[in-house]
């Protein structure tokens, strides 16, 4: 980082749910504390090579550069292939891996302090089998629209959509909240889960 003070730093983590079921792939960009997560249902390294491998084939190759160009994680077993995630492009650009210390998650810890809103939503232990990438995209549009003293007032949301535009935002299906809607309590899940049943009772 020294020498490349310009590169964005992508923190990435695992939420778990119940053991051994559906978990989350978080991706946090440190100075925007924006975060978006992707719905896993191993706790595997193969998982996290998918989601890396889904995002480079719907986004424009030269902003995936961007975006991911440092990522930083810790030593979980599902982080513990690296170069599938640098060899996803043949052309000599790729993303470059780094791991913290060992028992140091405080290296990273943009994406450890953002998971705290998502567990307002989501307590920890929380079954997430049931669980869809429409929710979990439903439940970062709430917590990157939530307003952050460090960004002046702004949101997650809105920063992230000055600097890299509204397409890459539709793209990854976040949405921003107002204000007055943004809901950070395990309601959104409940009403999320509410409104699936009512468009599926109206179906039949």
């Amino acid at each position: 980082m020294a020498e490349h003070p310009d590169s964005i730093v992508c923190q990435i983590d695992t939420v778990e749910g119940k053991k051994g079921g559906k978990c989350i792939l978080t991706l946090c960009f440190v100075t925007l504390k924006f975060q978006f997560g992707i719905l896993r249902k191993h706790n595997d390294s193969r998982s996290v090579t998918q989601a890396f491998q889904y995002l480079y084939s719907i986004m424009d190759h030269n902003l995936f550069h961007l975006l991911f160009d440092v990522i930083l994680t810790d030593n979980g077993t599902e982080f513990s292939n690296p170069t599938a995630i640098e060899s996803l492009d043949d052309n000599g650009i790729h993303p470059h891996v780094f791991y913290c210390k060992p028992n140091r998650s405080d290296q990273k810890g943009s994406c450890e302090n953002d998971h705290s809103n998502f567990r307002r939503i989501v307590p920890k232990g929380t079954n997430m089998d049931s669980y869809t990438q429409e929710l979990i995209d439903l439940i970062f549009s709430h917590v990157n629209s939530f307003s952050r003293t460090s960004l002046n007032g702004h949101t997650p949301y809105e920063s992230f959509r000055f600097l890299y535009g509204q397409d890459i935002l539709d793209l990854w299906h976040i949405r921003y909240i107002k204000p007055n809607d943004v809901i950070l309590k395990p309601f959104l899940v409940n009403q999320f889960f509410k409104n699936e049943g009512e468009c599926h009772d109206d179906v039949h």
